[in-house]
């Protein structure tokens, strides 16, 4: 009996030692693993990776301000953030189908929170016709121009987007990809409180 419990302590401990390649021949195979382990370290520190693929949300930092400055904001939206009124901006491409389904998603939530939060849409292929310099632009287009000077400002680069702005003028959340309406509840919930 002695011989085999000596027999299965020295295999636990050969096998711990394997493990955490403390033996001369797993220090070898024990290398390649540390720069794997510290790769995602690096990554998870430069930016945050989530598993949820469907809609994964961008870096949001606490009690981040929505910019301000008129001359990079449209009217639109300055006037909601000063009337304390809470906002989803939308930026979406007219030619794709997920944005035909996150419209979708929209107006199968937007009924339940009709005045408890606006929704603003940005067509974001007009945003990025319009990002020429301000010399190559028409008079006309002065909103189209300032949707273009937000989205840049806001690092929005991709289709659908959405920000959360809350009754303070703070970001709460950000979406780049699809939403659905069980989150877009959650975020307008959240930004509505």
């Amino acid at each position: 009996m002695r011989r085999l419990v000596a027999a299965l302590v020295i295999l636990m401990v050969a096998a711990s030692l394997a493990a955490c390649g403390g033996s001369g021949s797993g220090a070898g195979a024990a290398a390649p693993a540390a720069p794997a382990a510290s790769a995602p370290a690096s990554v998870e520190a430069s930016t945050p990776v989530s598993s949820d693929t469907n809609s994964p949300t961008q870096t949001v930092q606490p009690y981040q301000q929505f910019p301000i400055d008129r001359t990079q904001v449209p009217t639109s939206v300055l006037e909601k953030l000063a009337n304390k009124m809470p906002v989803i901006l939308y930026w979406y491409d007219p030619t794709t189908q997920v944005s035909k389904d996150q419209r979708v998603e929209f107006n199968a939530i937007m009924p339940k929170y009709r005045g408890l939060i606006e929704l603003e849409s940005i067509d974001y292929t007009q945003a990025l016709e319009s990002s020429g310099t301000p010399s190559e632009m028409p008079v006309a287009s002065d909103t189209t121009t300032k949707y273009a000077l937000m989205t840049g400002l806001l690092k929005v680069t991709t289709t659908p987007y959405v920000i959360f702005v809350d009754r303070f003028g703070r970001i709460t959340y950000r979406y780049a990809g699809s939403v659905d309406r069980t989150l877009l509840e959650r975020e307008i919930l959240r930004a509505t409180q």
